[in-house]
């Protein structure tokens, strides 16, 4: 089982309502750029979240939904 794509981001970091529309799924390798302050280390976090299966200590009222596909294997 394995994350291919984040679909909301609500009141995480930077992403105060975010929904994922145009974004492609995740694929075997990704790779997160942007300038200071765009959020890579904010969707660290989410993936930190998920990995230890709670909610962000820094945005405890943070809200997310995450696409899992159950067939590929990370």
């Amino acid at each position: 089982m394995s994350i291919k794509n984040i679909q909301k981001l609500k009141r995480f970091g930077i992403f105060h309502n975010h929904t994922n529309t145009n974004a492609t799924d995740f694929g075997k390798y990704n790779l997160f750029y942007g300038w200071n302050g765009s959020g890579k280390s904010t969707l660290s976090g989410i993936f930190r979240c998920i990995e230890n299966k709670s909610n962000s200590e820094k945005f405890p009222s943070s809200e997310f939904i995450v696409g899992i596909d159950p067939y590929r294997s990370t």
